[in-house]
């Protein structure tokens, strides 16, 4: 038995993992402990790595789920206790990562090439799979699109996000957490382009992104701003307002950036601290005793 494979079978629990991006198991965890960038391009090892593939950069996300694949691919299901026959840690971990293989080809095929002018088979072909195979997994190549606008909001980790967040202050969750997202965004900055682009122009692709993300997306931080406040973090407003103002800021700095605009291109790591700084405070000169 290979060395992965005895770590699926001793690491894998049961019931399988469901989600491969949101809780990377021992086996990933292994690949990202020698192959993540640490955050904001920190070298100090006292920085954790990031706990999940969406950080690594696109060429080490290709080799990650390769990685994964080729594990996946040495394995039989003998090395798991498998209590019900739908439960298949194996083959769960090996189509999450063959998922996740041709987003990788889909982002990079539509970042080069633009949404429109690319096809499933020039996606099929990035990722080294046929183009039938592309449909075993997603629908169409809209769905592709829709697949990569969820993982740019990080859809499976939000409402975990806002929740791991209450065990810290209100300034110091806001600050680490708009940090994290424009650090994210900016880096996939190309794919972040397309998709704005796609979503001016197709109405229908526009409606079924706000209903399945912006929309789930804005309830959650909505009834987080709402506890901040009644737990005295944050003073009373309307959170549904405050919470669109908020994520238009974000966005418009980002499109900012799209456009070519110096300031932000060139120091990108200090904007999302200055605009917390903003957000928290305002504008207004600190009040003197």
């Amino acid at each position: 038995m290979t060395p992965g494979c005895r770590e699926v079978g001793r690491t894998v629990p049961n019931p399988y993992i469901n989600t491969f991006q949101r809780r990377l198991n021992p086996i990933s965890a292994a690949y990202l402990r020698t192959h993540t960038p640490r955050p904001h391009g920190s070298t100090d090892p006292s920085q954790p790595a990031v706990r999940n593939a969406q950080l690594l950069d696109r060429y080490d996300r290709r080799a990650y789920y390769e990685h994964i694949l080729n594990i996946m691919n040495n394995c039989s299901k003998e090395v798991l206790a498998v209590p019900n026959s739908r439960e298949d840690p194996v083959r769960d971990l090996r189509v999450n990562a063959r998922r996740g293989q041709i987003l990788e080809a889909a982002t990079r095929v539509f970042a080069e090439k633009g949404f429109r002018r690319s096809t499933t088979r020039e996606v099929a072909r990035a990722a080294g799979v046929s183009e039938g195979t592309i449909y075993n997994y997603f629908e169409d190549k809209d769905a592709l699109l829709m697949a990569i606008v969820d993982r740019l909001n990080e859809t499976e980790r939000r409402a975990e996000d806002f929740e791991e967040g209450m065990a810290t202050d209100f300034p110091g969750f806001f600050k680490e957490y708009l940090r994290r997202r424009m650090f994210f965004i900016w880096e996939n900055r190309e794919v972040f382009r397309v998709v704005l682009s796609e979503m001016l122009v197709n109405a229908e692709l526009r409606e079924t992104y706000l209903g399945q993300v912006v929309m789930p997306t804005m309830k959650i931080a909505e009834e987080n701003f709402r506890l901040r406040a009644q737990q005295g973090e944050m003073r009373a407003t309307d959170a549904p307002l405050a919470v669109r103002a908020v994520t238009g800021a974000v966005l418009g700095v980002l499109v900012l950036g799209l456009l070519g605009d110096e300031e932000i291109g060139s120091r990108p790591g200090e904007v999302a601290d200055v605009l917390a700084g903003l957000l928290i405070h305002g504008l207004g000169a600190d009040e003197r005793g």
